[in-house]
């Protein structure tokens, strides 16, 4: 059975987000072919359709990892929110396990907004993505090829160490959307590296994924719990098909007001590639800088864990509407 994760401490200051811990439901809901799974909070009331806001974790995380705390926040603000796996990790299907693949990752958003739309409980109109770290290159890409999306979270997104210039590369956009939505993706040739672990205590020694000892501390502390589901090991594959994953190339194309949460010492993904590409979003932006580094917005009740779910969601409310109005122009 699906059961929260060790002891909850409560999240909000008295008086700020009310001291109900929503209830989650299991839900699952097809992703071309796969079955995902993950919680569905409900949040708002019965009555009037709820905005909705879909996340995933990044990487090798799975939906007991921290994400609930997030989770419950937005939801008892009002949002309700669908959480899942990816395919291939923690409840979800797919095979082979334990690979992270970003284009059946982006089809898991896509597909995750459109079971959101299908049900009565929940304003279509109003649909966020949110994602962390490589969900937030993920869900990056998902809103730009969904295009209907109502709000963007990145937190610590990783896309990319340098900046380059979409413009250069006329089309490719429209390529990339066209594949995403109809190709066949187990027709391309696939680069698979590893299976390697994901963090090591000894990089020198013990290549890993994610080398920063910073990466190995947070892991065990929150990846070993057995409701995780993780193991220390990891497959990434890279399919060569008719245009690269590439989320600067789709950041243009996103109209939804979107806000950017990097950390100033990211030693993961390069903090300064997020804040310089702000600038180049198609709609509003808002950007928010926060101290420490790449895991410090994932360990509950430090100061930069509380700024992120304050301002993530203050920034929801607006851009996706309070419960029972329409988004404030």
């Amino acid at each position: 059975g699906d059961t929260m994760s060790g002891p909850h401490e409560r999240v909000h200051e008295p008086g700020t987000w009310g001291p109900v811990t929503p209830t989650f439901e299991p839900v699952e809901f097809p992703s071309g072919g796969v079955t995902l799974r993950g919680r569905l909070y409900r949040g708002g009331t019965p009555e009037q359709p709820a905005p909705a806001l879909v996340m995933a974790p990044g990487f090798s995380g799975t939906i007991t990892m921290v994400f609930p705390r997030y989770a419950e926040a937005f939801a008892s603000a009002g949002l309700t929110v669908l959480l899942f796996d990816n395919a291939g990790w923690g409840r979800s299907d797919g095979e082979p396990r334990f690979e992270v693949e970003k284009w059946q990752q982006v089809r898991g958003y896509l597909a995750a907004a459109d079971y959101l739309r299908d049900l009565e409980s929940i304003d279509a109109d109003r649909i966020g993505f949110w994602g962390y770290s490589t969900s937030a290159e993920v869900a990056t890409v998902a809103a730009a090829v969904d295009g209907r999306i109502a709000a963007l979270v990145a937190q610590m997104p990783c896309w990319g160490v340098e900046l380059s210039e979409p413009e250069d590369r006329p089309g490719d956009f429209e390529r990339l959307r066209d594949a995403m939505l109809n190709a066949d993706l187990t027709s391309w040739p696939r680069d698979v590296i590893g299976p390697m672990p994901v963090v090591s205590p000894e990089p020198q020694t013990m290549p890993a994924f994610s080398e920063p000892l910073s990466a190995f501390r947070w892991c065990m502390e929150f990846a070993t719990a057995p409701e995780t589901g993780w193991i220390n090991r990891a497959t990434f594959a890279v399919l060569s098909g008719p245009v690269a994953l590439d989320a600067q190339l789709c950041i243009p194309e996103i109209r939804a007001p979107t806000l950017v949460v990097t950390a100033q010492e990211d030693e993961m993904c390069t903090g300064q590639v997020p804040r310089d590409l702000t600038s180049r979003f198609g709609g509003p932006t808002e950007a928010l800088v926060l101290g420490g580094g790449h895991f410090s917005t994932f360990y509950p009740e430090s100061p930069e864990f509380r700024a992120a779910i304050e301002a993530e969601r203050s920034f929801l409310l607006r851009g996706l509407g309070r419960v029972g109005t329409r988004a404030a122009e």
